[in-house]
């Protein structure tokens, strides 16, 4: 089963780049058309003469309509596509919290899914004794009424009733899902906060490094480039074989540019083709290194 989702997120982060790739092309051949027809048109309208002149020019008019509504038809599909892209990145994300939780099944002892065990508590939790972990024999008598060999009260006088368990907190992938979510929704504040919390709770899980991207993205949708440029490096310093390392190098060039510090966003850029020159995110960063020039 685990294998299966590897493979779906395989096969989805493909599409997701080749649909991309395929759009933007269309586009630009069709920009490129338009442009050396509008080309033609000037050129024909400056040196026309008769009806020959005329005639042509008014063909080539006809055609650059043509292609005006053509292009408007293949924007419209790249908008498409777009939040279809948009929509498969959301499913990837929930296939790989999918993923991370089948594995942490398989990891346990019998591949069960720990029903009747509860995890490791939270640093400073005190476990309860009750709730699958043996407490204090019952098979002694009780002391009699007012004696003096009562066992004290104090200790349970401190403890309340129903002391915060790790089993009664969320778990790392709902933590997950809640702080993609908000993410998705646009509330970066509440984001930022549910990633730092999966990141302090949940160090050792496989979520960690898609938490850490999550965060930068957080902060670049804030406008926050110098904080997202800092998580970006994190992840691309701390976790170098994470699939997230790619975009969080053309996320993190593209806030360098933001910040008007072109010199450091062309080298991240550069070096994100370098490293990963056959990615969608490397054709990306070429397009900007283009646009730059």
């Amino acid at each position: 089963m685990v294998r299966y989702f590897v493979w779906l997120l395989f096969v989805g982060t493909a599409l997701l780049s080749n649909a991309c790739m395929v759009k933007t092309e269309e586009f630009q051949a069709l920009q490129q058309d338009v442009r050396s027809l509008r080309g033609d048109v000037n050129a024909v309208a400056k040196r026309a003469g008769g009806d020959g002149g005329v005639s042509r020019s008014t063909d080539l008019v006809a055609r650059l309509e043509e292609l005006a509504v053509e292009t408007r038809m293949v924007q419209g599909q790249l908008e498409e596509a777009n939040y279809r892209l948009s929509e498969l990145s959301k499913r990837l994300d929930a296939t790989e919290v999918k993923v991370a939780r089948l594995s942490g099944e398989a990891g346990r002892p019998g591949g069960t899914s720990g029903t009747g065990q509860l995890p490791a508590p939270l640093p400073g939790v005190a476990p309860q004794a009750g709730a699958g972990q043996p407490g204090p024999s019952t098979g002694q008598p009780l002391p009699p009424r007012g004696g003096t060999s009562a066992l004290p009260q104090a200790p349970t006088a401190t403890v309340p009733d129903k002391p915060v368990m790790q089993g009664s907190l969320p778990s790392p992938e709902e933590v997950y899902t809640k702080a993609l979510n908000d993410y998705h929704k646009g509330n970066y504040d509440l984001a930022i906060s549910g990633f730092k919390s999966y990141l302090t709770f949940y160090p050792k899980t496989s979520l960690v490094p898609n938490s850490q991207y999550w965060l930068g993205e957080s902060y670049y949708g804030q406008r926050k480039y110098r904080e997202a440029i800092r998580e970006f490096d994190k992840l691309i310093k701390e976790y170098p074989d994470s699939a997230k390392v790619p975009a969080a190098m053309l996320k993190q060039g593209n806030a360098y540019l933001e910040l008007n510090e072109k010199a450091q966003g062309k080298r991240v850029l550069q070096e994100l083709k370098a490293k990963f020159p056959n990615s969608g995110d490397a054709r990306r960063a070429q397009d900007v290194l283009q646009g730059l020039q």
